[in-house]
């Protein structure tokens, strides 16, 4: 997903250098991504708050330490270290152990980083609408938080979404358009099909 006009910007974790436990922290990372990396080096779309999972490993991502349980802050370091470390221990990322995610919730975020796509080409209005519906997804998931899906930590958003997956989604494709409606409703039957996305996406360009 891109962030074309930073259209997603209010989905971006936010700058933290610590963290409580159940908070969110700016970087997120797949341990498996990592170890695949001939140069490790952290994706863009890791830092929206919707991608609590590695679409590519069907993990979920960390965003501490497993060792230390700091934050991954790489932007506050005392000295130049590779990516793949923690910057306060020196434990190497790639050997994090794997997070579980359901299928269901992975289903679930594939298919809202889907429909963000698609609806930021639609236009300020409907982006706007979607972005505003999946910061309020802890409400809807009743998890007894009263911040958004962005104060979250990763962990937190997890739980979330495998919550969310198990509820009536009215709350994310309700709308007085019924276009924008059906769409989002087809967007959620695909399940994540690259090709249809695309199409779509093309079609709004």
């Amino acid at each position: 997903m891109t962030m074309s006009g930073y259209a997603m910007a209010p989905l971006l974790l936010p700058l933290r250098d610590s963290a409580h436990r159940n908070r969110s922290t700016w970087m997120q990372y797949c341990p498996l991504c990592l170890a695949a990396d001939e140069t490790p080096h952290f994706r863009r779309q890791w830092r929206l708050a919707l991608r609590a999972s590695c679409f590519a490993h069907g993990c979920g991502l960390r965003d501490r330490c497993p060792a230390c349980r700091a934050p991954i802050a790489t932007f506050d370091q005392g000295e130049v270290v590779a990516q793949h470390f923690c910057g306060r221990c020196g434990f190497d990322l790639r050997a994090a152990p794997k997070t579980a995610v359901k299928a269901s919730a992975r289903r679930l975020e594939r298919a809202i980083a889907d429909i963000c796509r698609v609806e930021s080409g639609t236009g300020s209005a409907a982006t706007s609408d979607v972005v505003s519906r999946v910061l309020c997804a802890p409400a809807v998931a009743d998890i007894g938080s009263t911040g958004t899906l962005r104060n979250l930590s990763t962990a937190a958003r997890i739980r979330c979404f495998e919550l969310l997956a198990a509820k009536s989604l009215d709350w994310l494709v309700a709308d007085k358009d019924a276009a924008t409606a059906h769409r989002r409703r087809m967007i959620l039957a695909a399940g994540g099909h690259d090709e249809l996305i695309a199409r779509f996406a093309e079609f709004l360009d």
